[in-house]
Formats: structure tokens, C-alpha cells, sequence
């Protein structure tokens, strides 16, 4: 979030975009090899053990981390305004970012999907994982219904993403008003 304000506030020049990127993408690649290999996702036997919230959720963050690194390359994505170091981008460069940002959406959706499956009764999700949970769901659908390329999965496979994201917003996270705006958004 730091470097996207710092893009806005049109304190990084088009020259040091990539290098920050890159090195972001480096430290979040050496948080990532830094884990046990129990903790590593996905498990080798998903099976044979339960999904504690934590390990979701940190799965989860480290692909948020990632969407928020890429999302300003969305050229019309809502909330995001025009960034003139972004203008310079070549196409290529957009389209690239574009696709690991949907990407790791994705990835969210999948840990959440397999969470789910996996959790005991008992377990609950933290508030982060609503808010990685609903970004991911939003950018699965614009990335769906707004790319110039082949749909990697048609509109209705991605509403069912949506879907089973918004339900376990409803369903951990019903008695937060903060998360309110949140549901009643992605119901729309």
C-alpha cells in the first residue's frame, strides 16, 4: 500500500518502478521460501490434518500483497485513478502485470476454497481474510469481464468464485458492521 501511495503521490519516477517492484516481489518470494515446508501452500497432504485460520490467512495475505503490487496497472479498475508514471508502461509491460494480479486473485480464491474444505467446525477467520476474501472476489470478476484476452474460465465459473467468496464473508463475518458496505458492495 506504501508503494502505491508512493506512485500516486508521484514520488517513484517511471525508471524506478520496476526496481521497486521487483524488489518487493523478492522479499515477499524470500518470506515465502523462508517457510517450514509444513507451512508451505498447497500441503503436500492436505488430507491428513486440518487448516489452521492462520495458515490460510497467511497464505491469503502473501497473495494480497501481491494483487496490491500489480493492481495499479489495471487501467480501469474502480478506485483506481490514472498514475502518470503508469502511462509511460508499454503494453506488454500492463498486460504482464495485469495477469499476476488476477493471478494471484485467483490464488486467493483457491486457499479460501480449500480452507473451507479443510477447516474443524470450531475455526474461525480474522478480518484480513475477509478483506483479501473480497478483493479477490472483485478482481476475479473484472478480470473476467474486462480483459481484451480469452477468458481463462467463463463469466459463470467466476460468479461462482464470487459467490462462495461472499458467502464466507456472510457466513465468519455477518456480525461486523464493518464488513456491511463490503457485503452489500459485492451483492451489486
Amino acid at each position: 500500500m506504501r508503494f502505491n501511495r508512493r506512485i500516486c503521490a508521484k514520488e517513484i519516477t517511471k525508471a524506478e518502478l520496476f526496481t521497486c517492484i521487483e524488489r518487493y516481489q523478492n522479499d515477499l518470494l524470500r518470506l515465502r521460501t523462508r517457510l517450514a515446508p509444513n507451512d508451505q501452500y498447497p500441503r503436500a497432504t492436505p488430507e491428513e490434518s486440518s487448516w489452521p485460520p492462520q495458515y490460510a490467512l497467511l497464505h491469503m495475505s502473501w497473495h494480497q500483497c501481491h494483487c496490491d503490487l500489480y493492481r495499479p496497472f489495471l487501467t480501469d479498475y474502480p478506485e483506481l485513478g490514472p498514475h502518470a508514471v503508469l502511462n509511460g508502461t508499454s503494453e506488454p509491460d500492463r498486460v504482464l502485470m495485469r495477469d499476476k494480479c488476477l493471478g494471484h486473485a485467483e490464488q486467493i480464491v483457491r486457499v479460501l476454497a480449500d480452507f473451507v474444505h479443510h477447516k474443524e467446525e470450531q475455526h474461525l477467520l480474522e478480518h484480513d481474510a475477509a478483506v483479501c476474501t473480497y478483493h479477490a472476489a472483485r478482481l476475479v470478476l473484472f478480470g473476467t469481464y474486462n480483459t481484451s484476452r480469452e477468458s481463462d474460465f467463463p463469466m459463470g465459473v467466476a460468479m461462482n468464485k464470487a459467490q462462495m467468496c461472499l458467502d464466507v464473508i456472510k457466513r465468519y463475518f455477518s456480525f461486523s458492521a464493518q464488513l456491511e458496505s463490503m457485503v452489500s458492495d459485492a451483492m451489486q
